[in-house]
């Protein structure tokens, strides 16, 4: 930069410094940067971290260390007033030729980044969102800074714009702020360009003396420079106290009552719904303005043309648009003199109304639309926009307060964006999170064969794992934390009692009685007693009903020798049926045969003859059927009763002693394969098979599952462990903590607490913003 162009932006930038905007807009980065702390505070003199710089004749180039908020360590040579680095400093003050470190310099070097990020006709506009996105990249305070330092948010810097602050004796004025301190603030300007500019001019450096042009080289801390000289923030400062003398301290503000509070919530309520309102009207207006009202307006006034001068001076550019629907809600809701939202709170939550006050009108067009639609693409779009009204308020409420919770913490259009969508999806989020949770401690939806089954299981006294009794996600983590295949053992030394149990009260005996084979033998030997009964029944004609049974049992197998006749032995099972198939029986003589008959059985199952066993043992039950029917034919129900009543008691106990072990134990599960190959059972026997068949994990029986100690090698291991490392004898206490769980998963309370059904959460059609919801913060119409 040649010196004649030099002289030129200082010339341009000590005018800008006059400017009310540029003015306010220094202080705020003041502010922004920590150096301007009030009345009593020296901005120009701060050193980084809050030093005081010994003068200001020259930059100290002083490097500091500190951490940024990422954890990275760095350094860093600002000072000043806007926290030049050294590196920046040098830069500008050598283009502006700049002598100093003295306020003047600092402002206008200021003003020149600025100008050079292209934030500086913002500033002077009175666009301060503009410049503020714009700077970001210069002062790291600023809110769109993407720098990993602390930020201010964009309330902050709100704030500091809309309060009295371009003074050093700013903390001493009235305490205002919004339009009573703008215009404040207009005032003492207008009295300092009246008494050290003339009307409406801003001093130059140009204009000054050359003795006014000489800057502060040796201005201590806090003191301040000439009113009447080239300054013009001095001047400024004196045209504040000024304007102090002459003006009274308001009072404060009064606190409200009660029914004013009321009131003032009330009004609050009318202004969100019409500017709720007007905001939902913005969609279907913004095109017809854009594309025709606009246009017009353009045509009809003309190119807009705001020079820089104007700028400097304050002007504002012309409007060359019309107004939107919620701008024309939001002057209604000023003239009918409702109240203005305060603070951020009531920000958020007027944000967050607006935006319910829009969805639930477009939710209530849609439905009432959506009846008269004549398409059916249309129908269903109004159909779905309608659907779930609670929903869609929820989410437009969500969406708005993020949105404008992202506004006041410095978030840009785009960030607003983000928030409010992320904001809109927040109670569908919170319907899938339950929903999760539920599938998590819920599981699958298991067939109602399964859940009548373990119905079955618990009521008839077995234990089962939380994972087999409802296979959740919680539940098997539950297991595993326990040690499954400890609580699987557990449970089987339980359930092995109660299978005894049912066994015993399925053929009779008393409880605890002892399981073995000359008990069932007993048993069996006693139930028999009534086939004597029979013997004197006397010669007994086999019926139909015999034959057609004796025929099925040796049917399969003639069928296969007459076809293979090499190829299939001689096995025995002609041999039987042949013998039974007699045309007279003597009824003493069927009671024998039907006796030998089944020790046959016995000893053609230990030989592995299992095909003929199988015969032997229904050709016994074909001539027990055809004794029943004889017997019938008497008319002595009683005898029958009692026979049928041997009959199965026999048939019980032949099943108990098959799956006896040597222990004295009922396996569970070998009498649920044999009600998996079709076996007939019925009472406490069906209980038992059942559960041997559906939970065959905590069916086996203890010689196969062994001893299980109560403390197994982590149960011990690790509170241990914990205890020596961390000094707690009390972590010891936690050796019997998985005993206890694995006790506590064994109760009674517990086992039925699986039984108790699920109440399910209704299924949510997720978020739904769409058109209902406002995921940007209308701060226009504030």
């Amino acid at each position: 930069m040649n010196q004649q162009n030099s002289i030129n932006t200082v010339e341009q930038l000590s005018q800008a410094l006059g400017n009310t905007n540029a003015q306010m807009y220094l202080r705020m980065l003041q502010q922004a940067e920590g150096t301007y702390r009030g009345a009593d505070s020296t901005p120009y003199s701060t050193a980084f971290g809050g030093g005081q710089l010994p003068d200001l004749r020259q930059h100290p180039r002083t490097l500091h260390s500190f951490t940024q908020t990422d954890g990275k360590p760095n350094k860093t040579s600002a000072a000043g007033a806007y926290q030049f680095l050294g590196s920046t400093w040098d830069d500008v003050a050598g283009k502006l030729g700049l002598q100093d470190f003295g306020p003047r310099s600092q402002d206008l070097a200021a003003l020149e980044l600025m100008r050079r990020n292209g934030s500086l006709p913002d500033v002077l506009a009175g666009n301060f969102g503009a410049a503020v996105k714009k700077d970001g990249r210069t002062w790291a305070s600023l809110p769109s800074s993407p720098y990993a330092q602390p930020k201010r948010s964009q309330g902050f810097v709100e704030r500091a714009l809309d309060t009295i602050i371009p003074s050093a004796g700013a903390a001493e004025l009235p305490q205002q702020s919004g339009p009573d301190a703008r215009r404040a603030f207009e005032q003492a300007m207008q009295q300092y360009r009246t008494q050290y500019g003339g009307q409406g001019r801003n001093v130059s450096a140009a204009a000054a003396t050359p003795a006014q042009q000489q800057p502060p080289t040796h201005a201590q801390p806090g003191q301040q420079s000439n009113p009447s000289g080239a300054d013009p923030r001095a001047a400024f400062e004196a045209a504040m106290r000024d304007y102090k003398a002459k003006t009274p301290v308001p009072a404060a503000p009064q606190e409200r009552s009660a029914m004013d509070a009321i009131g003032r919530q009330v009004g609050l309520a009318g202004r969100y719904a019409l500017e709720g309102t007007g905001q939902l009207a913005d969609i279907f207006t913004t095109p017809v303005r854009d594309f025709i009202t606009d246009p017009l307006v353009r045509l009809v006034s003309g190119p807009e043309k705001t020079s820089m001068g104007d700028l400097v001076k304050g002007a504002r550019p012309a409007p060359r648009h019309s107004k939107s629907t919620s701008q024309i809600a939001s002057s209604v809701a000023d003239w009918m003199g409702l109240p203005k939202p305060e603070g951020e709170l009531e920000n958020v939550v007027g944000t967050a109304t607006r935006a319910v006050a829009g969805a639930g009108g477009a939710a209530g067009a849609a439905g009432a639309l959506a009846t008269k639609a004549a398409n059916a693409t249309t129908q269903a779009v109004l159909n779905w926009m309608g659907s779930r009204p609670l929903a869609q308020l929820a989410s437009a409420a969500t969406g708005g307060a993020s949105s404008e919770i992202a506004r006041q913490n410095g978030a840009g259009i785009g960030g607003q964006m983000v928030a409010g969508v992320l904001g809109a999806m927040a109670p569908g989020a919170v319907s899938a999170t339950r929903q999760a949770v539920q599938q998590a401690t819920r599981g699958p939806v298991m067939p109602e064969m399964h859940r009548q089954a373990v119905k079955d299981a618990i009521e008839a006294g077995y234990k089962l794992p939380p994972s087999q009794a409802k296979p959740s996600t919680v539940n098997r983590v539950l297991d595993g934390a326990l040690d499954r295949a400890k609580l699987n053992a557990e449970l089987t030394l339980s359930n092995q009692q109660a299978s005894n149990n049912l066994a015993r009260r399925a053929v009779g005996l008393p409880e605890g009685a002892e399981l073995s084979r000359q008990s069932l033998a007993n048993l069996r030997q006693q139930a028999g007693q009534s086939y004597e009964t029979l013997r004197n029944l006397g010669p007994i004609t086999p019926d139909k009903a015999f034959r057609t049974e004796l025929r099925d049992i040796g049917k399969q197998y003639a069928n296969t020798k007459n076809s293979f006749p090499g190829l299939v032995p001689d096995n025995g099972v002609a041999k039987i049926v042949k013998g039974a198939n007699v045309k007279t029986m003597d009824s003493s003589s069927a009671v024998d045969a039907i006796r030998t008959l089944r020790e046959r059985a016995g000893d053609l199952f230990a030989a592995g003859n299992q095909t003929a066993g199988r015969a032997a043992r229904k050709t016994a039950t074909a001539i027990e059927n055809q004794l029943e029917r004889h017997l019938q034919g008497t008319g002595n129900e009683a005898a029958v009763q009692a026979f049928r009543d041997a009959r199965q008691q026999i048939a019980r106990v032949h099943e108990l002693e098959r799956v006896l072990t040597p222990s004295g134990n009922i396996d569970a599960k070998a009498l649920g394969a044999a009600l998996k190959r079709g076996k007939p059972l019925t009472g406490d026997m069906l209980s038992i098979a059942q559960a041997g068949r559906t939970f065959p994990t905590v069916m086996r029986t203890p010689e196969v599952v062994g001893s299980v100690p109560s403390l197994g090698f982590f149960d011990a291991v690790v509170p241990a462990t914990l205890g020596a490392t961390t000094g707690n004898v009390g972590a010891m206490g936690l050796i019997l903590a998985r005993p206890a769980m694995r006790g506590l998963l064994s109760s009674n309370r517990m086992q039925q607490s699986l039984l108790s059904p699920v109440t399910l959460v209704a299924p949510s059609t997720g978020f739904q913003p769409g058109l209902l919801s406002a995921p940007i913060s209308a701060a226009g119409a504030r």
